[in-house]
């Protein structure tokens, strides 16, 4: 299960899909005449059991893309890591059209944001260089919702943290990001930064390195909401 504090973070490089253990309480099989009729109705019983199971909590209404770090939906996921500062979006369901430079969009600014590790990550830094995302739930209806950050610290020899700032409610700080070759997942939960009233022209995440080395090569990022 994927953290929810901001001290917390996920324990693999890449994005696994959240399961749910499977039960069979309270589930009777019935008796067929012959084996292989039995194993035929405990298969069907057995398939739509995990069929349940797997569909799991309902996501946000509007929202399509299940969460790849937690439970909930995906409001957006982009990344960094195809050899340029300009980020691939893997999806956008935000209450607004992307658009690039626009109020709707994800885009770097400041000295010093450069394409980093091969081509794998953007650098950002305390504050010379710094990602921002702007969106909006206008319309959404949702009680919880979780920052996960997929980052390295630039440096070899120091790790440093994550600070997210939402121009709104202010920042927070989460990590620390390890010093190490491996890009892990981080989570800070943004429930209390994020909410369905927000005016779309404030609502904004701004990502920078905190602390220790003051760089962050930084991969993928994703917000999801649960309902």
């Amino acid at each position: 299960m994927p953290p929810t504090t901001a001290a917390a973070r996920t324990s693999t490089p890449e994005k696994p899909i959240a399961t749910r253990g499977r039960r069979r309480n309270g589930c009777q099989r019935r008796r067929g005449n012959r084996r292989g009729n039995r194993r035929g109705i405990d298969a069907g019983i057995d398939a739509g059991i995990d069929a349940g199971i797997d569909a799991g909590r309902p996501g946000v209404v509007g929202l399509d893309t299940p969460c790849g770090q937690g439970p909930g939906s995906t409001l957006f996921r982009f990344g960094f890591h195809t050899g340029s500062t300009s980020p691939r979006i893997d999806v956008w369901d935000p209450t607004c059209s992307y658009a690039p430079f626009s109020a709707c969009s994800v885009a770097y600014f400041g000295s010093g944001t450069s394409s980093v590790m091969s081509g794998s990550a953007v650098l950002v830094t305390t504050s010379s260089a710094t990602v921002r995302v702007r969106y909006s739930v206008a319309g959404l209806s949702f009680s919880r919702a979780t920052l996960y950050v997929q980052a390295r610290s630039y440096s070899t020899s120091s790790s440093t943290n994550v600070a997210a700032w939402s121009p709104i409610y202010g920042g927070k700080t989460f990590g620390p990001v390890d010093n190490d070759f491996t890009y892990d997942w981080y989570a800070v939960d943004w429930s209390d930064s994020l909410s369905p009233s927000d005016s779309p022209s404030l609502t904004a995440i701004e990502l920078n390195a905190s602390g220790g080395s003051g760089s962050l090569a930084l991969r993928n990022v994703e917000l999801c909401l649960e309902p």
